[in-house]
């Protein structure tokens, strides 16, 4: 029982562990290609070969792709591809990969096995542009050479200086004898764009003659003989950043004579008005030859300034005549102290408000300098006191009106009213005795009342207006005239 168990686990273990075998030779046989870049925004870490987010994906026709998304643009942005954490691919010639980013959107990164070669493109990929600022001097450092500064991109000591456009240069004064000298080019005080000599066949160095500067090239190799003065320069007038040609570097070697590129200030002393000075001097730190010897600068004399009265003010004080150096500040006629004046003050009338307006309370100011004395405080606008208004109907003399709202402090309409039209005369001008006839009874009523024999009562405007008969408004004898030509006219 024990052996047929045996056999029995022998089997399935045989047969469990067959596809796990070939799973494993399948895995072995995949390629892992991950994007490295130089923005940690858009790859999240700088040039980091094995992070595992930013693996290719492979796709039917065996090429190799990643896509990012950014929100913005970016000047410049570099990569490569690096398959099997090991080998870094690049462009056709191996560089990196270089391009611009011209705005929010997608670009993809494509790697091609058959080539060889990793590509970038999309909607929002342009072409990168070589915008720098400085170049640095790199290299295995020591004593005088590179500033006894070693492998250090940034180094401040080792920047170099544009001495035309985009020709840079530095001297190195007193290097002694040595092999294997060793430089670079870092700009901007970084390895991202660097130059040097070509990878394979680089040139055997010599003095003062010009080579092709390879991109992220390798170390320039030379030898220094004796004590000497070696200056390197990198020419990148004619560099064509796309295609990463036409950089071209020199390295002159001269026996030492010293430039005095490093030299010491000695600070002199400033001349005063009694008292002679002492110039600047400075002298060379490598070689102690006085650059500059120190000259006395003899003393500056007075100056005498005179700064003229000023009149006192309400705002300001004033002065009197004086006189002064204006170099060392000694006083030949000092001045004195003139006090400020009094305010002229002026009455700031009060203002009354209105429904509308606010109005101010009484106040004060300066009339020379215009200080305020007494403040005006504002009093609020009274606001509106809106009342009804009636309708008032119409007369045979006076017309009428529509009903309305008025404030009864500024009589401003909130609603207006409208005119309404004189009633209609419905009785005969002239017919005071009321038998609906122009008579001469009629015209001895007239005649009687002015007379004042008979009493009529003429506010009511119908008998107004009935003894009225020119309508000027008055009961006079005209009227009677008036109506004894009508009635003149009516036989």
């Amino acid at each position: 029982m024990k052996k047929f168990l045996s056999v029995l686990l022998a089997v399935l273990l045989t047969v469990t562990c067959l596809p796990l075998t070939a799973l494993a030779a399948e895995t072995d046989s995949e390629e892992t290609l991950i994007v490295a870049g130089d923005n940690a925004e858009i790859f999240g870490v700088a040039w980091h070969g094995t992070l595992y987010t930013n693996t290719m994906t492979k796709g039917e026709d065996g090429k190799y792709t990643k896509s990012y998304t950014t929100d913005k643009a970016y000047a410049v942005v570099q990569l490569k591809a690096v398959k099997n954490d090991t080998e870094w691919i690049g462009d056709d010639k191996g560089n990196n990969v270089a391009f611009a980013v011209t705005g929010p959107g997608t670009f993809t990164v494509s790697y091609d096995p058959e080539t060889n070669i990793v590509t970038v493109s999309g909607e929002n990929v342009g072409e990168a542009v070589f915008n720098y600022t400085d170049v640095y001097a790199v290299g295995n450092g020591e004593g005088n050479w590179l500033n006894g500064v070693s492998w250090t991109p940034d180094a401040e000591a080792n920047k170099m200086n544009e001495v035309e456009k985009d020709v840079w240069e530095i001297t190195f004064e007193g290097v002694p004898d040595g092999f294997e000298r060793q430089i670079k080019f870092a700009i901007d005080g970084a390895w991202n764009y660097n130059f040097g000599a070509p990878k394979e066949d680089a040139p055997v160095i010599e003095s003062g003659v010009t080579y092709d500067a390879a991109w992220d090239g390798g170390n320039i190799t030379f030898d220094t003989a004796n004590l000497c003065n070696v200056k390197a320069q990198l020419d990148l007038r004619d560099f064509d950043f796309v295609n990463k040609t036409g950089a071209k570097y020199t390295i002159t070697i001269a026996n030492y004579v010293c430039l005095h590129t490093h030299t010491r200030t000695v600070p002199g002393r400033a001349p005063t008005c009694t008292k002679a000075g002492l110039s600047d001097s400075k002298y060379c730190t490598s070689c102690g030859e006085m650059i500059m010897a120190q000259e006395e600068l003899p003393a500056l004399g007075h100056h005498p300034i005179i700064d003229h009265e000023t009149e006192a003010t309400c705002q300001h004080e004033g002065h009197t005549l004086g006189v002064y150096c204006d170099r060392c500040g000694e006083v030949y006629v000092p001045m004195e102290i003139i006090p400020k004046v009094p305010h002229t003050v002026v009455k700031d009338e009060a203002v009354a408000p209105t429904c509308d307006t606010a109005g101010k309370t009484e106040g004060s100011h300066c009339s020379m300098c215009g200080a305020i004395i007494v403040e005006q405080q504002v009093i609020p606008a009274l606001g509106h006191h809106y009342v009804y208004v009636p309708a008032k109907e119409a007369t045979y003399m006076h017309t009428g009106h529509t009903e309305g709202v008025q404030c009864d402090k500024c009589e401003k309409w909130l609603i207006a009213t409208e005119e309404t039209p004189l009633k209609p005369v419905d009785f005969m001008i002239g017919d005071v005795t009321g038998d609906e006839l122009l008579t001469v009874e009629d015209i001895t009523a007239v005649q009687r009342m002015l007379s004042e024999f008979l009493t009529a009562d003429l506010t009511d405007e119908k008998t107004f207006l009935q003894y009225d008969f020119n309508g000027d408004g008055k009961i006079n004898i005209k009227d009677v005239t008036a109506m004894q030509r009508k009635l003149a006219e009516l036989e």
